[in-house]
């Protein structure tokens, strides 16, 4: 099997889809509390502000991914009710945190999403010394620190995309 196919190709696609899961964290990094043992930042406040920056950043990723780009069931429903929540956030002003929530789910949940994000490709087989080279590695590490396993936080979410974004060759 040939790897090169699954390489990145598209700077731009790379650094664009880094960037809006770095806007993502910021969001949980700006507005979240922490509110539970695991100190997992999920709690937000509904502000205004709050608000706009969620829909904002879930507009710009649902732009780029729909759910028949996903490969699992539950992904593709998620990423069905953010589109549902976020129509609920413009019209009505509600939904707004929600929307985001799902959305990153099922970023979380989809490697499929997470590779769509770079505009790569991506099957089973590729091995991780590969794998770990890639764009799209770095938004894996940061779903991982938004949702707050083990050690991991908001914080190494953030860290996590600015590497990749440095070793991508993004400015």
């Amino acid at each position: 099997m040939s790897k090169e196919e699954y390489e990145a190709k598209d700077p731009k696609c790379v650094c664009d889809g880094l960037e809006v899961i770095l806007k993502m964290a910021r969001v949980y990094k700006d507005y979240a509390q922490i509110r539970s043992v695991l100190n997992n930042p999920k709690v937000i406040q509904a502000t205004e502000e709050a608000k706009q920056r969620a829909l904002e950043v879930t507009k710009e990723l649902l732009k780029r991914l729909k759910p028949e780009d996903a490969q699992t069931d539950r992904a593709k429903e998620w990423l069905q009710r953010s589109r549902a929540e976020a129509l609920a956030c413009e019209k009505e002003k509600d939904g707004c945190l929600m929307a985001l929530e799902w959305v990153r789910a099922s970023i979380h949940d989809d490697y499929a999403l997470r590779v769509k994000l770079t505009c790569q490709k991506w099957k089973p087989g590729l091995g991780s010394e590969f794998i770990e080279k890639q764009p799209y590695d770095a938004i894996t590490g940061a779903m991982y620190g938004i949702a707050g396993f083990g050690t991991l936080n908001v914080d190494t979410a953030i860290e996590e995309l600015e590497k990749g974004k440095k070793t991508h060759g993004c400015v």
